[in-house]
């Protein structure tokens, strides 16, 4: 997943004003079995989901309504992103 947020974040034809590349987790999944998911906020196109299918090997598009109906963020995420947010504004 690094090499992957890496590689799109550093992509000259992927300079967005905001796209995240992170995992979520169904919310139907007792296991909570890791999915990443690209977000990517761009003046061209809008706000938009990808949400990676590994049985097709692609990535399948979502609404915002969508996305937050179906999926949920790890606690450690939230919290890890928080803290790296806050030593940002410091």
């Amino acid at each position: 997943m690094r090499i992957l947020s890496d590689v799109l974040l550093k992509d000259e034809n992927l300079k967005f004003n905001k796209c995240v590349v992170n995992r979520v987790y169904n919310k139907t999944d007792k296991e909570k079995k890791p999915i990443l998911f690209v977000y990517i906020d761009s003046n061209e196109i809008g706000k938009k989901f990808y949400i990676a299918n590994k049985n097709e090997g692609n990535f399948v598009t979502l609404t915002q309504e969508e996305f937050t109906k179906q999926f949920e963020c790890y606690e450690k995420d939230l919290e890890k992103n928080e803290r790296l947010q806050t030593m940002g504004n410091e």
